[in-house]
C-alpha cells in the first residue's frame, strides 16, 4: 500500500499523530534535523518537537532562517535534489499547520525571540522588545504579538519605579505629561526601535522566500517582494509604537531627574555662597601673604577666563557693573565671582601650606646675573630683592608667585607633608569646590605659557613638554579623586596652538601632525565598527557581569568570615568595632552590589533604573561641575586616550560609525557607576550616610541607605565628593578594559603599564598595537583572578609588582573564588563541547555541523579558555585522570599561548598580523636566495595590512553579498608576482569581491586553495558573524581531525612556497587531492590503526605527507608540452631554479656570468637559460674534472 505524501494533507489532519505515524514525514524530519542540526533521536513525539521548534524558531529568528537558506544553497550547490524535496516538504507542511497552543509553543517562540541579534540590538540601543520582528515574522499567526506584547509591559514595569514618575505628574496630569514626553524625545526611541525590528524582520522574511525558491516551494518569478515588504512594516511599525512607549518612559524618568537638577544647581549655589561667607571674605581680608596669593591668583584666572571664555565672560561682566554699585560690602557680585574668588581663596590656602620652592646657590648666582646683564624680562632672570639673608626665595615675592599652581600644588602632593590628598580635599570642600572647577586653574597655566610666546618665542615642544610633566605629577598626586588634569591637557592643545600660529611657530608642522594624529585615531575608531565587534563587545560586558557579581559575593563572604573572627577572637572594643564595620560592609556588598548583578540590574532592556538614570543625568550636567569627569567616562570610541584634536570631521565620522559601540559600553559604564556608588553607600562604614537616634538604634526615615535614597528622597547630590565618584569611575573604566591611569602607582608593572599605554598610543605606536588599555587591562584582569597567583602582590616583585593597586586581601579572595569558578566554567565548556579534535578556542555545535571559533569573543577570557584546555588535553586516563578521553594528544600551542595572554591582542582582534609581518622580515627564510624579495613581499603585506584597517568595517558588507551570492564565500587568494595588484588586494580584501577557481584580477579574484579540502576554503554562515560574534567553521574531515589531534601545525602538513602564487594554489591544491585519495585511506587502515602511541602515529603520518608535499610540489611545478603557455613555462622554470640549492643556484650564476662578460642577469631573463647551464653543470664531475660516464635525465 502506498504511503500518502504527508504535505498534501488538509489543514485538519496536520496533527501530531498523523504525521508521527506517516512513515515518509519521520524519516525526512530525521534527515533534515540530522543534516541542518546534527539531531538523533529514535522517540518520534521528540522528533516531531523537535521539528516545530525548528520552523518555529525559524519564523522569529533571522539567524535561524539564514541558517536554514545555507542549507538550501548548499543542497543546491551539491546537486542534492532529494534534500531541497525534503525541506519542500517540511516547508510547506508546517505552514499549513494551525499549530499546537500551550507551553511548549509560547516557550519555543519566546526562545527564538529572545536568541535573535535584533532582539539583542534592540534591548541594549533602544530599548524595545523583540514583538514587532515576532508579529512581522509569523504573521500574527499564532497569537505570539499579544503574548511578547505584555511581556514587554511587564519588562517596563520593574525598571521605572512608580514614585519617580508620580513626581513628574502631579502638576500637568498623566496624559499631558506623557504627551510631552514623547514630543521630547520618546519618539527618537520610536524611531530608532522600528529601524531595528524593521530590519530583523526584512532579514527574516527575505531568507525564507529565498529558501522556498531554492527548495523549490516557488518558482524563482514568485518570489514574494510584497511578503518581506509586509514583514518589513508589521515589524517597524510595532517596534515604533513599543519604542516610543518605553521612549516615552524614559523621557519622564528624564523629567524628574530635570527638577532634582534645578534643586541641586540651587543648593550648590547656597553651598558655594557659605564658602565664601566662611572662608573666602577671610583670605581676601588676610593682609599678608595669603591675601596677596589669593588677588594674584583671581588676576591669572581671570584673564585666563577672558581668553577661553570670550563673550559669555564679557556678559558677565556688564552684569556685574550695573550690580556693583548696589552692594559694596560683598566683593563678589554674581555667582560665576563668587565661584572664580572661591577657587582663588582655595589655591592661596594651598600656596600657603605648600611654601616656597628650594632652589640651590648656584641656580640663584645664575639668576641674578641675567637680572643684572639682560633685565628683569629675560628668561631666566631673578631679582636679589626676592632672595633673603639665607639665599632663599621670599615667600610673597615676585618671585615665588612667578611659579605655576599647577608646579605649586603637584610640588606639595608629592612630598604629601606639607599638603596631603586629605587636606588637598578638605581645602577644595570648605571652598565648595571639586577637583574638575578647581583644574581650571591648570588651564590658566597654560593660558600664562601660551602669551610667553610672544616674548620668549620658546618652541612648542619644550612647552608643552614642562606643562606636561607638571600635569603628571598633579595626577599621581591626586589619583585618589579622579583625572584632574584632563580638561587641562585639552585645553593646552588648543591654546598652544593657537599661540603658535599667533606668533608663526607652526606653519609647517602643527597642522599636518594634527592631521596625521586624527587620521590615525579614525583609522582605529573605524576598526571596530563591525556589528559583529559590537555583539562581541558586548557578549563579553554580560560576561564579565557575571564575574564582577562573583567578585563581590567573594569579596563581601570573607570580608563577613573577617569580621566573625575577629568578633570572636577578642574582647577588644577597638577590635569589635572593626569586626562590626567589616561585617556590615560584607552584607551591604554582598546585598547590593552582587545581586544587582546577577539579576543584571540596568543591563535589560536598554532601561535604567531610576536612580541609576538620575545619577548619570545629574553627572553629565555641566551646571553641577561634574560634567568633564562624565564626559571622559562615557566618551565616544572609549579605547582611544584623550588628546586635543577629537573634534574634526574624520574622527566625528568614526565617531558616528561606532555608535553602537558606545552605547553598549556606556550601557555597562552606567550600570558599574550606579553600582559602586550603591555600594559606598550601603556598605557605609564610617556612617557618612546613616543617622541614629538617641538610643543608638537607626533613624531609617532621616538616613541615606541606597542611591535611591540619596537621589529621590533627599537629594543630597553634594555627598557624593569627588574621591567616591572617582572610584567609582575607576571601576567602570576597569570593567571595560579601558582604564589608563598607571602614572605615579607603586609597582614594575604599573611603571611598565604607564609607559607602554603612552607609547602605544603614539601615532606610530599604535600602528602596531591599536589598543594597549585593552591589552594591559586584559592581562590585569587574567592576573588578578588567577589562582593563587593573584593572591602575590608587592612593589618590589620584578615585572608584576603593584599589579593588583594595592588591594585588600579580602578583594583577592574574592577574586581568587572568581577565577576557580571561572576555570571551572570553561573546563566544562571544554570538555562538553570539545573533543580531541578541537582546539582551545574551538567548539562544537551543538545545534549542527562544524564547529565555532570563539577567541573573539572571548577577549580576555581566553586565558582560561586556554588552562582550561591545557587541563583537558593533559588530563587524560594517563594523565592527571580528569576524563576517560584516551584519543587526547597533551600539547601546548605557542600561538594558542600568545593569544591567551593577548586576549586576540585587541578588542577588533587587529594588530596581530602586523606584528608577525615584521616577525617574517627578521626571519626571512634565506635558502631559496630570495631574501630581499621576500622582505619586499612582507614589507608590502604589512603596508597592505595596515590600509585594511581602514576598510574593515566593509566586512559586513561582504558578509552581506556572502549570505545571498555563494561565490562570495570562497576565501579570496590576494597574493599576487607584481607588488602593486598584491598591495591592492591585499589591502581591500574586506571589500566583497566575487571569487572562484578561475578568478584572475582585481574584481574577480582566484579561490584560495587549502592542502586538507579539494573544494577550497569557505565562510561558513558569514551573516552568523555579524550576529552573533563567532565565527563557524565547517566540520572537519578525516585527515583534518587526524591532523589536529595530533597538534600539527600547518606548515608541517603544507607545501613549501615557491615563487609564483598560482603555483603555490596548484600545489595545495594537488596535496588535496593526494591526502584524500591515500591519506585518508592510510589512517583508517592497519598498520597505522595498529599503532599503539601517538608518537608512533605522528613520526608514520609525518614520513607520509613529507612524501605527498613533495610529490605536489613537483607536479605543480612540472612542465606540461599540451597546457602550458609561454607565461606558464616561464613562471615554472624561475620556481624550478629557485627550488635547487643554494650552492647550485651560485655555481649556475657564476657559469652565467662566465659565458655573458659585462651583462647583469634580471628577472625578465627567461630561467629556461639557466636551466639549462644547470643540465651542463650536473655533467661535470668535480672529483675527477671530466664529464660525468652515466648522467641523471632529470632535474633536481
Amino acid at each position: 500500500m502506498a504511503i500518502e505524501d504527508y504535505s498534501a494533507y488538509d489543514t485538519d489532519k496536520l496533527d501530531r499523530k498523523s504525521l508521527t505515524d506517516n512513515i515518509d514525514f519521520m524519516n525526512d524530519a530525521a534527515e533534515f534535523l540530522a543534516d541542518r542540526e546534527n539531531y538523533f533521536t529514535d522517540n518520534s513525539d521528540d522528533l516531531y518537537d523537535r521539528y516545530l521548534e525548528h520552523f518555529r524558531y525559524q519564523n522569529v529568528n533571522e539567524v535561524s532562517a539564514m541558517r536554514d537558506l545555507y542549507l538550501a544553497q548548499n543542497y543546491e550547490k551539491s546537486g542534492d535534489q532529494e534534500g531541497l524535496n525534503r525541506m519542500n516538504r517540511l516547508m510547506s507542511t508546517f505552514e499549513k499547520q494551525d499549530g499546537e497552543y500551550n507551553l511548549e509553543t509560547v516557550t519555543d517562540y519566546l526562545g527564538g525571540v529572545m536568541t535573535a541579534p535584533s532582539t539583542i540590538a534592540s534591548t541594549f540601543s533602544f530599548g524595545a522588545a523583540k514583538a514587532g520582528a515576532v508579529a512581522a515574522q509569523q504573521g500574527i499567526k499564532f497569537g505570539i504579538k499579544q503574548i511578547i506584547k505584555e511581556g514587554v509591559k511587564a519588562k517596563g514595569r520593574t525598571h521605572v519605579s512608580k514614585k519617580a514618575v508620580d513626581k513628574g505628574t502631579e502638576e500637568l496630569g498623566k496624559i499631558a505629561t506623557a504627551k510631552n514626553a514623547f514630543i521630547g524625545g520618546g519618539y527618537r526611541t520610536a524611531i530608532g526601535s522600528g529601524v531595528v525590528e524593521g530590519g530583523g524582520a526584512f532579514a527574516t522574511a527575505a531568507a525564507q522566500e529565498t529558501t522556498r525558491v531554492a527548495t523549490g516551494q516557488k518558482d524563482e518569478e514568485d518570489f514574494s517582494y510584497g511578503n518581506i515588504g509586509l514583514a518589513t512594516a508589521l515589524g517597524a511599525g510595532f517596534g515604533t509604537v513599543l519604542g516610543g512607549g518605553i521612549g516615552t518612559r524614559k523621557a519622564l524618568t528624564s523629567n524628574v531627574t530635570e527638577s532634582i537638577l534645578v534643586k541641586e544647581q540651587a543648593k550648590k549655589a547656597t553651598l558655594a555662597k557659605k564658602a565664601f561667607r566662611d572662608h573666602t571674605v577671610k583670605t581676601y581680608a588676610n593682609k599678608g601673604n595669603a591675601g596677596k596669593f589669593a588677588r594674584d591668583t583671581e588676576a591669572k584666572l581671570r584673564l585666563s577666563l577672558k581668553e577661553t571664555a570670550g563673550k559669555q565672560l564679557e556678559k558677565g561682566a556688564v552684569v556685574k557693573k550695573k550690580l556693583k554699585g548696589k552692594n559694596q560690602e560683598n566683593l563678589a557680585v554674581t555667582l560665576e565671582d563668587t565661584v572664580i574668588q572661591n577657587i582663588a581663596s582655595a589655591a592661596a590656602t594651598i600656596i600657603d601650606k605648600v611654601g616656597v620652592r628650594g632652589i640651590t646657590k648656584e641656580e640663584a648666582e645664575v639668576g641674578i646675573k641675567i637680572f643684572k646683564e639682560k633685565g628683569k624680562t629675560a628668561k631666566g632672570a631673578m631679582n636679589p630683592k626676592d632672595f633673603d639673608k639665607n639665599g632663599k626665595i621670599i615667600k610673597g615675592s615676585a618671585l615665588d608667585l612667578q611659579e605655576r599652581i599647577t608646579s605649586r600644588v603637584g610640588r606639595g602632593l608629592t612630598d604629601q607633608t606639607k599638603l596631603t590628598n586629605e587636606m588637598f580635599g578638605t581645602i577644595l570642600k570648605q571652598h565648595g569646590l571639586d577637583a574638575s572647577e578647581f583644574s581650571s586653574l591648570y588651564v590658566s597655566d597654560v593660558s600664562a605659557a601660551g602669551r610667553t610666546l610672544g616674548t620668549a618665542g620658546r618652541i612648542s615642544s619644550e612647552i608643552k613638554a614642562q606643562l606636561f610633566n607638571e600635569l603628571d605629577e598633579l595626577d599621581k598626586g591626586l589619583m585618589t579623586l579622579g583625572t584632574a588634569t584632563d580638561s587641562a591637557r585639552k585645553k593646552s592643545n588648543e591654546i598652544l596652538d593657537k599661540s603658535f600660529e599667533k606668533y608663526g611657530l607652526n606653519i609647517n608642522f602643527n597642522g599636518v601632525s594634527d592631521f596625521v594624529r586624527s587620521l590615525n585615531k579614525s583609522r582605529i575608531g573605524l576598526m571596530t565598527i563591525q556589528t559583529a565587534t559590537t555583539v562581541r563587545n558586548t557578549t563579553n560586558g554580560y560576561m564579565r557581569n557575571y564575574v564582577y557579581a562573583l567578585d563581590n559575593i567573594g569579596q563581601g563572604t570573607a570580608k563577613m568570615a573577617y569580621g566573625a573572627l575577629l568578633r570572636l577572637g577578642s574582647s577588644d572594643e577597638g577590635v569589635k568595632q572593626v569586626a562590626k564595620e567589616a561585617v556590615k560592609a560584607g552584607v551591604g556588598q554582598f546585598k547590593a552590589t552582587a545581586l544587582q548583578s546577577i539579576f543584571l540590574k540596568d543591563m535589560i532592556g536598554g532601561l535604567n533604573s531610576q536612580e541609576t538614570a538620575m545619577l548619570v543625568k545629574l553627572f553629565q550636567d555641566p551646571k553641577l561641575g561634574k560634567s568633564d569627569l562624565a564626559k571622559q567616562l562615557f566618551r565616544e570610541m572609549g579605547d582611544i586616550g584623550v588628546s586635543g584634536n577629537d573634534n574634526g570631521i574624520m574622527v566625528g565620522t568614526a565617531r558616528w560609525l561606532n555608535g553602537l559601540n558606545t552605547m553598549s559600553d556606556n550601557l555597562f559604564k552606567k550600570a558599574v557607576f550606579s553600582r559602586e556608588i550603591d555600594k559606598v553607600i550601603r556598605t557605609d562604614a564610617t556612617d557618612i550616610f546613616k543617622i541614629y537616634k538617641k538610643d543608638g538604634t537607626l533613624d531609617k526615615e532621616k538616613s541615606i541607605l541606597s542611591l535611591e535614597d540619596l537621589l529621590i528622597r533627599d537629594k543630597k547630590m553634594t555627598m557624593l565628593d569627588d574621591k567616591i565618584i572617582s572610584t567609582a569611575m575607576e571601576k567602570a573604566l576597569d570593567f571595560t578594559y579601558q582604564t589608563g591611569k598607571f602614572a605615579g602607582k607603586e609597582g614594575q608593572f604599573n611603571l611598565f603599564a604607564d609607559f607602554f599605554i603612552k607609547m602605544a598610543s603614539s601615532t606610530l605606536g599604535s600602528t602596531f598595537v591599536p589598543f594597549p588599555r585593552y591589552l594591559v587591562n586584559q592581562f590585569r584582569f587574567f592576573y588578578e583572578h588567577m589562582p593563587i597567583l593573584g593572591m602575590i602582590d608587592h612593589k618590589s616583585i620584578p615585572i608584576f609588582g603593584g599589579i593588583l593597586n594595592k588591594s585588600d586581601m579580602t578583594e583577592r579572595i574574592g577574586k581568587q573564588f572568581t577565577g576557580l569558578s571561572m576555570l571551572g566554567a570553561f573546563y566544562g565548556m571544554r570538555a562538553h563541547f570539545g573533543d580531541e579534535n578541537t582546539g582551545a578556542y574551538e567548539y562544537k555545535n551543538p545545534y549542527g555541523h562544524g564547529t565555532f571559533d570563539a577567541r573573539a569573543s572571548l577577549g580576555p577570557f581566553t586565558a582560561y579558555a586556554w588552562m582550561a584546555d591545557m587541563l583537558y588535553t593533559n588530563g587524560g586516563p594517563k594523565g592527571l585522570g580528569l576524563h576517560d578521553n584516551d584519543k587526547v594528544v597533551p600539547s601546548l600551542n605557542t600561538r594558542e599561548l600568545s593569544e591567551a595572554f593577548t586576549g586576540g591582542f585587541g578588542r577588533a582582534g587587529t594588530g596581530l598580523s602586523f606584528v608577525d609581518s615584521i616577525a617574517k622580515i627578521a626571519i626571512a627564510e634565506s635558502n631559496d636566495g630570495k631574501v630581499p624579495e621576500k622582505i619586499q613581499q612582507s614589507l608590502v603585506k604589512m603596508l597592505a595590512n595596515y590600509m585594511s584597517t581602514y576598510t574593515v568595517g566593509a566586512g559586513v558588507l561582504k558578509d552581506i553579498g556572502a549570505a545571498v551570492y555563494p561565490e562570495y564565500r570562497l576565501l579570496a587568494d590576494n597574493a599576487d608576482v607584481e607588488f602593486i595588484p598584491y598591495f591592492l588586494k591585499q589591502s581591500t580584501r574586506s571589500f566583497p569581491f566575487e571569487t572562484n577557481a578561475d578568478g584572475e584580477g582585481f574584481f574577480t579574484r582566484p579561490a584560495q586553495t587549502t592542502s586538507t579540502r579539494t573544494t577550497g576554503i569557505s565562510n561558513v554562515m558569514p551573516l552568523f558573524r555579524q550576529f552573533t560574534g563567532l565565527t563557524p567553521a565547517a566540520e572537519k574531515n578525516d585527515v583534518e581531525k587526524e591532523f589536529a589531534r595530533l597538534n600539527m601545525d600547518y606548515y608541517e602538513y603544507t607545501p613549501r612556497k615557491t615563487t609564483d602564487a598560482d603555483i603555490n594554489r596548484e600545489a595545495r591544491q594537488r596535496l588535496a587531492f593526494l591526502y584524500k585519495e591515500k591519506l585518508e585511506d592510510f589512517i583508517n587502515r592497519p598498520p597505522y590503526t595498529n599503532y599503539k602511541t601517538n608518537t608512533q602515529k605522528r613520526h608514520a603520518i609525518k614520513k607520509v605527507v613529507g612524501s605527498l608535499k613533495t610529490q605536489a610540489r613537483n607536479d605543480a611545478m612540472g612542465f606540461n608540452e599540451e597546457f602550458d603557455t609561454e607565461e606558464d613555462v616561464a613562471k615554472k622554470a624561475k620556481a624550478i631554479f629557485f627550488n635547487l640549492p643554494e650552492s647550485s643556484r651560485g655555481m649556475i650564476m657564476e657559469e652565467w656570468e662566465a659565458r655573458n662578460p659585462g651583462e647583469e642577469f634580471d628577472e625578465d631573463q627567461p630561467y629556461m637559460e639557466l636551466l639549462e647551464l644547470n643540465e651542463d653543470l650536473k655533467k661535470f664531475d668535480f672529483t675527477t674534472g671530466g664529464k660525468k660516464k652515466k648522467y641523471q635525465n632529470k632535474l633536481r
